[in-house]
């Protein structure tokens, strides 16, 4: 067909085969003009479909639900033939009378009114046996503690004696020291009695005066020798502390197995040492301060002849 053979129905306009709008005024129409090339046929609006039922879906939750059963009335049966006094309760029912929730109680077991015999878990020779040997370790170990608790008081004994000891020498040091004074002094004295100058008999003066010092210097030494002693005394008294805790102990533990004789130290053994290691204490104190005493008259005696000499030198002036 020709172009014209068509109008447009708004303008008049001739139209071409297949034209969907007026090339004039632009109008657009329900449908191309008839021509060779055919359009295609309008699509069918789309409906929705219902979904497809799948048949195969129905016999797995079938079979769910009979395995779901199945180990129910497994598990029932296994709880009614090993514990028989198991007893099933329907609490819930719904509306068509089916149970919905099963409760599963048991009977509360009664108490015997008569006695309870329990069968011993253990031989009795097997478990008297054990308690034996509990028994001998832990005496064994008490009496060890008390065996080196008394070989260290021994040692902390024999170091004060060992210290105590030494302070003699250092008196007799002391005592020549005193000595020197002494005879300074005398010297001192003997030039001013056969009117030697002033400037010599003043100078042996300084001397003496110097030997005193070397006499204080000498009780500082004594003193020094006490703190000594008191940190001695100071070991042994923890030494018996350890030792009287460690006797309570071994006792103790014997009492749990009387008829066991390890060898250890008897409780007189234990008796001797603290006795010892007190009276060892107190004797220290008492020496000690009698050995105080000593250097402090010696002190006292190089000052009365330092005294001496520094008049003597006055004396002279």
């Amino acid at each position: 067909m020709g172009q014209g053979m068509y109008r447009c129905p708004n303008c008049a306009a001739g139209l071409g085969a297949g034209m969907a709008f007026c090339p004039n005024c632009g109008t657009r129409f329900s449908q191309p003009t008839p021509g060779a090339s055919t359009p295609a046929p309008p699509q069918a609006p789309y409906t929705a479909q219902p979904p497809e039922r799948h048949t195969g879906s129905v016999g797995t939750s079938f079979g769910l639900v009979a395995l779901i059963v199945v180990v129910i009335l497994g598990t029932l049966w296994f709880l009614n033939n090993t514990r028989p006094g198991l007893q099933i309760k329907c609490t819930y029912l719904n509306d068509a009378g089916a149970c919905l929730t099963l409760l599963l109680t048991e009977p509360v077991p009664q108490t015997p009114s008569g006695p309870i015999y329990v069968q011993p878990t253990e031989d009795p020779a097997v478990a008297s046996a054990a308690a034996e040997t509990r028994a001998r370790s832990a005496i064994d170990f008490a009496a060890s503690g008390v065996k080196s608790d008394l070989s260290e008081l021994a040692g902390a004994k024999a170091t004060l004696s060992h210290d105590l000891a030494a302070i003699p020498n250092d008196l007799n040091g002391m005592a020549a020291d005193v000595a020197s004074v002494k005879k300074d002094r005398d010297a001192v004295l003997a030039e001013a009695a056969s009117s030697t100058d002033s400037g010599t008999v003043c100078g042996d003066a300084a001397t003496v005066a110097g030997d005193k010092a070397t006499v204080d210097g000498d009780l500082a030494t004594i003193n020094g020798d006490g703190a000594t002693i008191n940190g001695d005394i100071y070991s042994v008294q923890n030494g018996i502390s350890y030792l009287q805790r460690d006797r309570d102990a071994l006792a103790a533990a014997r009492a749990n197995l009387p008829a066991y004789g390890n060898g250890g130290p008897t409780s007189a053994d234990v008796a001797s040492a603290l006795t010892g290691a007190n009276a060892a204490i107190d004797s220290a104190n008492q020496t000690y301060a009698g050995y105080l005493k000593t250097a402090n008259s010696y002190v006292a005696t190089a000052e009365k002849y330092s005294a001496d000499a520094a008049a003597a030198c006055d004396s002279t002036r």
